[in-house]
């Protein structure tokens, strides 16, 4: 369900609350003191008070619908976190240096080792122009003196870096 369905379902229930609640002070206001009209300023603080409870109630509830959200699209990481891993990793896209390309290779290896959470990328490595790729963290195959194009891989529901192509 989107933000936007919440928000007008939440909408239509704070209006039937208000209507029921206006409804009700106001036989409340004919029918009490003996026929005494309720006094319209106490109304009215009571009537704002429950605007304000309404927006609050609203509020929060969006806000924990985000981050509800959030937290299910991106298998326990907020966009932030997400957008600060991916960001590692990132910077060595494109046309690399071999150096820059091992410095990458060192930052999956510590990656991978920190990893609590199970989801590893792996890295794989077309050294020569007619070879296959094959998956390495191991530097020994990049050449320094040698130009390679880096190229990421990110799972389709989580947008998380999960592979890394490193051609020659």
């Amino acid at each position: 369900m989107k933000l936007n369905n919440i928000g007008n379902v939440l909408l239509k229930i704070f209006a039937c609350v208000f209507t029921i609640v206006s409804l009700y002070l106001l036989f409340i206001n004919i029918t009490s003191n003996y026929g005494r009209l309720f006094p319209m300023n106490k109304l009215i603080v009571v009537l704002g008070a429950i605007i304000i409870l309404a927006i609050l109630l609203i509020s929060l509830g969006i806000m924990i619908f985000n981050q509800a959200q959030d937290t299910v699209t991106n298998s326990g990481m907020t966009e932030a976190e997400l957008t600060s891993f991916n960001n590692k990793f990132v910077k060595y896209e494109g046309k690399q240096k071999g150096t820059m390309v091992k410095s990458m290779m060192q930052e999956v290896k510590s990656n991978n080792a920190n990893s609590s959470d199970g989801h590893d990328i792996i890295v794989k490595v077309k050294a020569t122009a007619s070879g296959s790729a094959t998956e390495t963290t191991d530097t020994k195959d990049i050449d320094t003196k040698h130009t390679y194009t880096v190229s990421m891989v990110y799972d389709s529901t989580t947008n998380r870096i999960t592979e890394i192509n490193v051609e020659y």
